[in-house]
């Protein structure tokens, strides 16, 4: 069996990353109806694409951690505190009822792509800097891996 040989992939740094900010939105929305969820221990900040759901992840996990309620009004009492501006409307989208449908499949299924998307954005990211990882061999397989579930989760919120 011969493995055919790809050349090295340099990214153009202008392409968007994979990332799946419905996931992401999801998963924030879980976090707001489910007040005190375990859930929140099976991610972490930096595996969000999205800078705004990033700071909404990590203000929940120190929400929790604090074993503090999670809503609407402690999130933005800690995002004033830490000097952090984000839309009000941005927190108050994330109450959609396109997101609860979304709870249909279980929540698990969406932290995992959140976490491949995340895993394949790192692997480019240190084949950017010189690791040897041939990037575009990596991302043709790795989304194919996540494709159903990533169609599967777009057609339910839309």
């Amino acid at each position: 069996m011969c493995i055919q040989e790809y050349p090295k992939f340099k990214r153009n740094k202008d392409i968007l990353l994979p990332h799946d900010l419905n996931a992401e939105e999801v998963v924030l929305n879980y976090l707001l109806m489910n007040k005190k969820s375990l859930i929140i221990n099976n991610l972490h900040p930096h595996e969000f694409y999205n800078e705004t759901n990033k700071i909404l992840f990590e203000v929940m996990l120190e929400l929790y951690n604090q074993e503090q309620s999670i809503n609407q009004v402690t999130i933005a009492n800690k995002l004033f505190d830490q000097n952090i501006t984000i839309k009000r409307d941005y927190i108050k989208s994330l109450m959609d009822e396109k997101y609860i449908k979304a709870h249909a499949y279980p929540i698990d299924d969406y932290i995992n792509v959140i976490k491949k998307t995340s895993d394949v954005r790192r692997l480019i990211k240190n084949s950017d800097e010189g690791d040897d990882i041939d990037s575009k061999l990596l991302v043709e397989v790795l989304n194919e891996s996540i494709k159903y579930k990533l169609n599967k989760f777009h057609y339910l919120a839309h």
